[in-house]
Parts: C-alpha cells; sequence; structure tokens
C-alpha cells in the first residue's frame, strides 16, 4: 500500500499578531463598558468609544518592533517642528502595537504599555454651560472648571489640527486594560510649542498640572508616541505588510490590516550590537580603542520639491516656500560607527 503524503506543514505558518488585537480589545472594552459614575471614567469611556469609531471606519494597526521603538525614544528631539505632517499622514486613524510591552515607572505605579489608538482633533475654547457642568455637542466633548475649556471633536488626521493618542495599559498585579492620554495640538489656537523637545516639555507641565501621575513616564511615552507618528508620515518609512492570508487573526482586528513597522531596522540594530560586542577590543587610529557603537538617531528637516500629482518634481528647492518647496521631518535611524562592513538587513521571524 501506497504511503499517505504527509501534510506540508509550512502552509500553516501564520503571522501571530495577539500583541495587536490586545490592544484594540482594550478599546472594544472601554467603548462598551457600562457607564461609570466617576467623571474622569466617563471622559476615558467618550474618547475611547470616539477615537475607536474613527480607527474602524478604515482599520490599521502598525506592530513596532521594540529595538525600533527604543531607537526613535532615544532620538535627538531639539528640531523644529512641521506642522504640515498632517497633511501627508497616511492613514485616517491608525493604531500601534508593541511586540514587547514597553514598561515605565509613572511615579506610583509600574505601568505596561501595549500601544495607543490615533485620531485626528479639531479644538477650539469654549464657555462652560450654565450649570458649570462638561457639556457634550454630538461626538464633540467639552472639559473644565474655570469658565473656559476646550471643546474637541475627532476627525482624519490629514485634516485635523492635531492628535490624540490613547494609549491602552497594565499596571503591575493588575490584569484590567487602562487607558491613557497623550495629545499634540500642532495647528490652531492651542498650538504653541516649536520644535518636538518643546511639545514634549508642555505636555509634561500638563501632566502634573492635572495630577493624573507623578510623570515620570511621560519623558518616554511621549516621545515614542509623537515619533511614531512623525515615522509613519515620513517619505519612505519601512512598513512591511504581510499578506492577509497569511496572518492568524483573533476577532478582534479580523477586518484590520496589519503591517510591521522597522522591523528590519530593529533586526540589523540587534545583529549589530551583537557583533559589536564580539570586537569591543579592536585598536583604533593612533593606538586609541575605539569600540564600535550606535551613533544616536535624530530628526532633521529638509527641504522637499513639490511634485505633482503623478509623482513628477514641478518645483524648486531654491524657489518660494509653499509654493516651490515645502519642509519635512526626516528620521535619520541610530548610525553603527567603526562596523565591519555594516550590516546587513535582516527580516525578523513573524512566528
Amino acid at each position: 500500500m501506497a504511503k499517505k503524503k504527509g501534510r506540508d506543514l509550512r502552509t500553516k505558518r501564520h503571522v501571530k499578531v495577539d500583541d495587536a488585537a490586545k490592544v484594540i480589545a482594550a478599546f472594544q472594552w472601554w467603548a462598551n463598558r457600562p457607564r461609570a459614575g466617576d467623571p474622569g471614567t466617563r471622559w476615558a469611556q467618550d474618547v475611547a468609544a470616539m477615537i475607536f469609531e474613527k480607527w474602524s471606519d478604515s482599520p490599521v494597526v502598525l506592530r513596532v518592533d521594540d529595538e525600533f521603538a527604543g531607537a526613535l525614544i532615544n532620538a535627538n528631539t531639539d528640531v523644529e517642528l512641521v506642522p504640515d505632517w498632517l497633511t501627508r499622514f497616511p492613514f485616517d486613524a491608525v493604531a500601534y502595537s508593541l511586540a514587547i510591552p514597553l514598561s515605565l515607572h509613572d511615579g506610583r505605579r509600574m505601568c505596561h504599555y501595549l500601544g495607543m489608538v490615533v485620531a485626528g482633533t479639531v479644538s477650539e475654547y469654549r464657555s462652560l454651560s450654565v450649570s458649570g457642568a462638561p457639556a457634550a455637542v454630538g461626538n464633540l466633548k467639552l472639559r473644565g472648571t474655570d469658565g473656559r475649556g476646550v471643546l474637541t471633536g475627532y476627525t482624519s488626521i490629514p485634516v485635523a489640527q492635531g492628535v490624540r493618542c490613547m494609549w491602552a495599559y497594565q499596571e503591575e498585579g493588575n490584569p484590567s486594560l487602562q487607558l491613557q492620554s497623550v495629545t499634540f495640538p500642532l495647528r490652531g489656537d492651542l498650538a504653541g510649542a516649536t520644535t518636538i523637545a518643546d511639545l514634549v516639555t508642555a505636555q509634561i507641565q500638563g501632566a502634573h498640572d492635572a495630577g493624573n501621575s507623578d510623570g515620570e513616564e511621560l519623558p518616554v511615552l511621549i516621545p515614542l508616541s509623537l515619533s511614531l507618528l512623525l515615522y509613519s508620515a515620513s517619505g519612505d518609512p519601512e512598513i512591511d505588510w504581510p499578506p492577509a492570508e497569511q496572518i492568524s487573526r483573533p476577532q478582534q482586528i479580523s477586518r484590520a490590516q496589519i503591517g510591521n513597522l522597522g522591523w528590519r531596522t530593529g533586526a540589523s540594530l540587534r545583529q549589530y550590537r551583537s557583533q559589536a560586542g564580539e570586537h569591543s577590543g579592536d585598536i583604533g587610529i593612533a593606538g586609541w580603542r575605539v569600540p564600535p557603537h550606535i551613533r544616536i538617531a535624530h530628526w532633521h528637516r529638509v527641504r522637499v520639491a513639490e511634485r505633482d500629482e503623478n509623482g513628477n518634481v514641478v518645483g524648486d528647492r531654491l524657489g518660494q516656500e509653499g509654493i516651490d518647496w515645502h519642509y519635512e521631518l526626516r528620521w535619520y535611524p541610530p548610525t553603527p560607527v567603526n562596523a565591519d562592513g555594516g550590516i546587513a538587513p535582516v527580516v525578523r521571524d513573524f512566528n
């Protein structure tokens, strides 16, 4: 009797995206949970529901490599903001999940951040209602207690004045999913910061004033939030899109488009760190020991000539701003120094 042919198990390999599903599950739970009695919790529920609604219209989740995330966090942020990146943002709304949760202590507790969902915002100052209570108009939420408040609506990122990033996290020893808001007003009445570093400083001060935490997590969380968005809006971000049929999809992301952000860069950085450790004793110029290392990543503002709808250059970087050219922020990744032959690109195993 002929031997029965076995199954080719290679066809069963699927990309596991549990990290992406957990972030979206957190928003589904917050958006649909019973109404809370605490005003702060109710506000978080309302915002989660509105952001989740925007994301659900065109669901995209970008899964972020942990080494790549670390490079973004540590990048030099002393560069002038160019808010026009909003107009060129490739998604109406977007979610990011961290392949490995980011553990940060906020001064009171250890928090494990899983990822964030982002929508565009349009905000303006308004007087409070006569009763002094927060007023709601459609999907706009007014908050404030000093006779003035900020009315915030949620819209597509490319037409927005700014963005709100809602992070999902878990506290140490507590399995329940929590939310934390990080907001970037980039245009309109609320805008004021001139550099990425200024914006980070302003956000930290606002969190301290609100008393939501001791703020020890913010010097990491805020740069990461903004850098992920800026990088995604850059001219050629490293996003790999695994074929849909290769993705093992939990129910929460059954309709979502799943991409991997910075995984090749992250794999190369891991490979380089390993190689650098092997050659740390090499002798450099004039007998100095110059170990291989990685120069810090940085943002840089560059002029970009305008193009037509077909991608043809129609402007001139020496011409008039806004007509012939515009500014864009470019992220320059960590650069290996004293590396023998550089780093060969490595694709990280999805499983």
